[in-house]
């Protein structure tokens, strides 16, 4: 992974997050990516359940983001809480604030709810078919970042690629294709400078995929998400994520797409996003 982050812990006060230039979004120089505020709420929540020593005895299944706020480039504090702390469900709240002029204003809203991991039952249930398509090696080298995918139009924050074809995958070479797109997906940056990004993290930054994966058009990506919700029966193995798109709808400017997730030994989950008809020359 190169060593660069989307957020540093403030020197003084390490409650406090700045964002990074990597971790600006593709619709406004001045506004976070969605995929970082997935992050922060899963951050949020990791940190109340790692103090338990429970991460590994619990699955978080369900990841909810509503970003109904202008995510503004400025320095972040999380706040967390414990809402329900059963035997066999616990549900962490998070509320992302930004920190502007020493006032508190909350930008995102997220949730976490984890069951108990337990044996499996013994019923037959069906299941969709296998994805088909095989997981990059493990050991393959970065590509030089000139060549990486960047919606952004900053330093790469992800490596995509192509899993049918197993080159590189850029969404902007893809808006002929009208029809389910398929890539193998893998992170370049550290969440937070120096620390350790967890596996649930990455995939629910990849989550916000959805939304580009699903909704793109002809003509580019025309829609805004406003919310990501992730579903996982199980944390992903591997660097590699694989994403598939699942639905796409549409009437009136307001949009829902969804796609599945899979690891190198097969699918893991799905997410969903809401979103709203948006350019980036509308403020």
């Amino acid at each position: 992974m190169h060593n660069k982050s989307f957020f540093v812990r403030d020197e003084s006060n390490p409650d406090i997050l700045h964002p990074t230039p990597s971790a600006v979004g593709p619709w406004d120089p001045s506004m976070m990516h969605g995929r970082v505020l997935c992050g922060l709420v899963v951050h949020g929540a990791e940190q109340l359940l790692s103090s338990n020593d429970e991460l590994d005895l619990y699955q978080a299944v369900r990841v909810t983001v509503d970003m109904f706020r202008f995510p503004v480039m400025k320095p972040l504090k999380i706040l967390s809480e414990v809402v329900r702390d059963g035997k066999r469900i616990k549900v962490i709240e998070v509320h992302v604030m930004s920190i502007n002029d020493d006032q508190l204003i909350e930008i995102v809203k997220g949730s976490v709810v984890w069951l108990l991991k337990t044996d499996d039952t013994k019923g037959k249930v069906w299941m969709p078919d296998e994805w088909q398509f095989t997981s990059p090696n493990e050991d393959m080298p970065f590509l030089d970042e000139k060549t990486l995918d960047n919606p952004g139009y900053q330093n790469p924050i992800w490596e995509t690629l192509d899993a049918e074809t197993g080159r590189q995958f850029n969404l902007s070479h893809h808006t002929e294709k009208i029809g389910p797109k398929t890539a193998w997906i893998r992170e370049t940056h550290e969440f937070i400078e120096n620390e350790n990004t967890s596996s649930l993290l990455r995939v629910a930054q990849i989550a916000d995929y959805a939304n580009p994966l699903a909704n793109l058009s002809n003509v580019g990506l025309e829609y805004i998400n406003v919310d990501v919700t992730l579903y996982l029966q199980r944390n992903p193995i591997g660097s590699w994520i694989g994403v598939e798109t699942l639905y796409h709808g549409a009437s009136k400017g307001v949009s829902v797409g969804s796609m599945n997730i899979y690891d190198s030994n097969g699918r893991i989950g799905m997410s969903t996003v809401a979103g709203l008809a948006q350019s980036k020359s509308m403020k």
